[in-house]
This record gives structure tokens, C-alpha cells and sequence, in this order.
């Protein structure tokens, strides 16, 4: 796996483990987290859930095509209290440019 890769893929394994833990994950969660348990690595603790890693607020992304280069950071947003299992469930992911070339290309791109 790419060194790059690795820091973000460990952020993503782990939100996987704690929404299989606390019982919110669907079959498609369950079935990501199994086959990321598959993934050829250095790192075997990725197999498990980290109760004293703390969930990474934000992960960075990089997305490369030929010479374009985009740098996001997305956020993971969860609603609600345990007592409302409909926002519980509720996920909202937002991107945002990391560097002001990634912004510029994100405008002309949607234009």
C-alpha cells in the first residue's frame, strides 16, 4: 500500500470498526469492513477497532488525473442523540480545497 495511502486508510478502517461496533453499520459497512480487513499491509491492528486512536476530525484526499493534481480535506458529520436512530444513521460528508490551486480548479471545473 502506498505510504501516502496509509495515514487516511487507517482513519476510514477505523470509522468502519466504530459503526459496526455501535450497531449502526448496514450490510454494505459490514461488507466494506471485511474486505479492508483484506487489504495487504504492514499494519495489522487495522483488523480491529482502536478505542485509543481518537477519529481524525478531517482526512486529506488527494485525487491525480495526468498532470491534474486536487487536494481536498473531507469531514464526517453524524446527527442527532443515541434517542433519535434516524439522525443517528444520518451521515454528511463535505470536501473542501486544501490549497488554493485545488480551489481554482474546483471553480473553473464546475463552471
Amino acid at each position: 500500500m502506498d505510504r501516502e495511502l496509509e495515514p487516511t486508510a487507517a482513519s476510514l478502517i477505523q470509522w468502519l470498526h466504530r459503526d459496526v461496533a455501535t450497531g449502526f453499520a448496514d450490510a454494505e459497512t459490514r461488507a466494506l469492513l471485511e474486505e479492508s480487513s483484506r487489504i495487504r499491509t504492514r499494519r495489522r491492528q487495522w483488523r480491529s477497532l482502536d478505542l485509543d486512536a481518537s477519529p481524525a476530525p478531517f482526512l486529506p484526499i488527494e485525487f491525480r488525473k495526468g498532470d491534474l493534481v486536487l487536494r481536498y480535506f473531507t469531514t464526517l458529520t453524524t446527527l442527532g442523540t443515541p434517542h433519535d436512530i434516524t439522525l443517528q444513521e444520518l451521515r454528511i460528508e463535505s470536501f473542501f480545497p486544501a490549497d488554493e490551486a485545488t480551489e481554482h480548479a474546483s471553480c473553473r471545473l464546475s463552471a
